[in-house]
């Protein structure tokens, strides 16, 4: 991103004044950002969310064969028929699982992924595996000013459920696309990439969500 002409872009994808260029510690100032990791051309969610899930069932001190139930939140796996929790089944070799899923809500995917498990967990009773995993290098345009705050990675977590006083004791969550929200984040149709026009805006109400919460 260093050195990198970058420009604002409005929520018709269009460039807004003149470009800017940052060196690394400039970035490092205004965002706290240091590094960004990337993916590889030929990885996708699926790839990073099975090595992911292999080490939270080693964590867990779980076996492939004890899931009931996979969910995946990802907004950028490559094929999503068959879904990326399919794959992971697929290779972790896990038969005994009774449904898997893919979740598509962005920044919420992960709190959304583990709402839905948990529900779930009352009516299938078993360990379900959570896993969060991307790759938005894949649809970033780094041109875009905001282009930084977007990377790869993955996460995974085994829960189940419990009657006791421990894990999620309670979930708070809303949606507010009014007031021009909806285009806080979006994917620019003209060049097949995501952008964020106002990144911090959408830091500042996100930080709000939580508080409030």
């Amino acid at each position: 991103f260093a050195g990198v002409p970058m420009w604002a872009y409005d929520s018709e994808g269009k460039k807004i004044g003149e470009s800017r260029t940052f060196d690394s510690d400039k970035l490092f100032q205004l965002t706290g950002i240091r590094e960004r990791r990337r993916c590889a051309e030929d990885e996708w969610p699926s790839d990073m969310g099975y090595h992911a899930s292999v080490r939270a069932l080693e964590m867990a001190g779980v076996s492939a064969d004890s899931l009931v139930g996979i969910v995946v939140a990802s907004v950028t796996e490559r094929q999503n028929f068959p879904d990326a929790a399919k794959k992971i089944q697929l290779r972790l070799g896990a038969r005994n699982v009774q449904m898997t899923y893919d979740v598509n809500n962005a920044c919420a995917g992960s709190p959304t992924a583990l709402i839905q498990a948990n529900a779930l967990s009352r009516d299938f009773e078993g360990n379900w595996l959570v896993v969060a995993s991307e790759c938005l290098p894949k649809i970033n345009d780094y041109t875009d000013i905001n282009s930084h705050l977007f990377g790869s990675g993955a996460g995974a977590v085994v829960c189940s459920h419990t009657n006791q006083e421990r894990g999620i004791v309670g979930i708070y969550s809303r949606s507010e696309p009014f007031d021009g929200n909806i285009n806080m984040i979006f994917k620019d149709k003209a060049k097949d990439c995501i952008r964020m026009p106002d990144g911090r805006a959408v830091l500042k109400v996100a930080v709000e969500s939580m508080v409030n919460s």
